[in-house]
């Protein structure tokens, strides 16, 4: 078997890589990994039990807001007051309105 030196080469370097990855992955890394992730997952699986994330997605696909994105309108303060009008409007502040409210109940217990 003849083996091309820019093999032999690239096979150096992935042992290199792999005995770095491992000196990297101790016990102590994993601890703190795992310390870092179990917070994230739950709350991931906080809020996957909730109507949020189905809400969040069907406002992020409304074409509407991609318009909005892509030239975002000038906005007084006379524009959102007159915003509050809008039924849809309404109940965006009202889904808000009601998550601060169970921030704020979560926060004393």
């Amino acid at each position: 078997m003849n083996l091309e030196p820019q093999k032999v080469e690239l096979m150096v370097e992935l042992i290199d890589s792999i005995e770095l990855i491992m000196t990297f992955f101790n016990d102590q890394a994993i601890q703190d990994i795992s310390g870092i992730l179990s917070p994230v997952l739950k709350l991931v699986n906080g809020i996957a039990s909730t109507d949020l994330i189905d809400i969040l997605e069907r406002g992020l696909m409304d074409p509407e807001l991609d318009k909005a994105l892509l030239d975002p309108p000038k906005v007084g303060m006379f524009g959102l007051l007159g915003a509050l009008r809008n039924e849809d409007m309404q109940r965006g502040i009202g889904v808000v309105v009601e998550i601060i409210k169970a921030l704020g109940r979560a926060s004393v217990e």
